[in-house]
């Protein structure tokens, strides 16, 4: 099943359905609404229109096979709650630079080995890439102020983190 999502959805309509491989936004939506594809065990990919502003906590949660997140102008995503993606396949992402990023949003991604982030960050959430075994290398942005606990923890295949002057 291949589908196109338009119209305005609550959180949860369809979390857990097992038929959803590819989602497809709608241009025109603004929001991803808290745990609409909660645990949708076949998903794959989803493709997120430039219309998105803000993508809800838990929407994609434990899409244990979501590989693909495909932002179409990231710039205009100012806000990715708590769990946003959490365990998710995915195996790399650019992530936006947003004005409010959630804690835990890519914990236990199991595959994910690199991870683009923003050169605007100050702060890295609390467990961000909580348990993502297979992450290697992450740069800092040079304006990185604070590291919240748990961000790498359970990492265990990390092999070298660039820390910009700003936090010695």
């Amino acid at each position: 099943v291949n589908d196109v999502i338009s119209g305005a959805y609550v959180c949860s309509v369809f979390e857990g359905c097992s038929s959803v491989k590819k989602i497809e936004f709608e241009e025109g939506i603004s929001k991803i609404p808290k745990s609409l594809f909660k645990r949708c065990e076949w998903l794959k990919s989803i493709s997120i229109p430039d219309s998105v502003t803000s993508i809800e906590s838990k929407a994609f949660y434990e899409c244990g096979a979501l590989e693909t997140i495909c932002f179409e102008n990231s710039d205009n995503i100012n806000t990715i709650s708590d769990e946003a993606f959490r365990g998710t396949a995915i195996t790399e992402i650019n992530i936006p630079s947003t004005a409010y990023f959630g804690n835990y949003v890519f914990a236990d991604c199991s595959n994910l080995d690199t991870a683009y982030l923003p050169k605007t960050w100050i702060r890295l959430m609390q467990g961000t890439f909580y348990n993502c075994k297979e992450l290697k290398t992450v740069v800092l942005p040079e304006k990185l102020q604070e590291l919240r606990q748990e961000a790498f923890r359970g990492c265990v295949n990390l092999q070298a983190i660039d820390f910009p002057d700003t936090l010695c």
